[in-house]
């Protein structure tokens, strides 16, 4: 249900996944994938770079009501949500890291939002109180950013999963 910009293609026939250049490559997904009051987001990530503010998703409405996660911000995985000039975000404690497949998830739940890194808990937070459904994106994309200035998406992503409730730990 994705649709493709750029020159993106079919990559590793071990791990189906989407290659990005890191050039003009994204997808643009229907518009409501990311409009719910809880979500979880799940994807098979391999990096290419380390260029700063990389998105492996970003769903929004632009550069003022958007909720993306980068693989870094300069030093950390960041997920970030900002609606009426109010930014909340969750650091990891690492970057994603290039050459290596990773499985990343972004939880957001009534009292906890997190990041899991290949199935283990790196950071979270109950300070986080902005919901995907407080911005109802319209556009929702994998490989791009809502600013025109952020790079591209270097590297593969695969089986995404976007569910509509925070799944637990297990």
């Amino acid at each position: 249900h994705a649709v493709a910009y750029g020159t993106t293609s079919a990559t590793d026939a071990n791990r189906p996944a989407i290659s990005f250049d890191g050039a003009d490559d994204y997808l643009k997904l229907p518009y409501h994938a990311g409009d719910m009051e809880a979500m979880t987001f799940t994807a098979w990530v391999k990096g290419s770079s380390t260029t700063a503010w990389q998105r492996i998703f970003d769903f929004g409405n632009g550069e003022d009501e958007y909720l993306f996660l980068t693989p870094t911000n300069g030093s950390k995985m960041r997920f970030e949500i900002k609606k009426n000039g109010t930014i909340q975000g969750l650091n990891a404690t690492t970057t994603l890291g290039t050459g290596t497949w990773k499985h990343v998830a972004v939880t957001i739940g009534a009292s906890e939002v997190a990041i899991y890194i290949d199935g283990a808990k790196n950071a979270s937070t109950a300070d986080i109180t902005l919901r995907p459904s407080d911005i109802a994106p319209t556009m929702s994309y994998l490989g791009r950013s809502q600013f025109d200035a952020d790079p591209t998406f270097g590297g593969s992503i695969g089986d995404v999963r976007i569910y509509n409730y925070a799944l637990s730990a297990d």
